[in-house]
């Protein structure tokens, strides 16, 4: 697969937001 190197430079900020907002949510139901 030879993806275009801008679009591999966005994919893991993406993922890091995913796990962030998922961080938030699951401490919300938590706590």
């Amino acid at each position: 697969m030879n993806q275009p190197r801008y679009l591999r430079a966005f994919l893991p900020t993406e993922l890091e937001i995913n796990y962030i907002f998922f961080d938030l949510g699951f401490w919300l139901l938590v706590g």
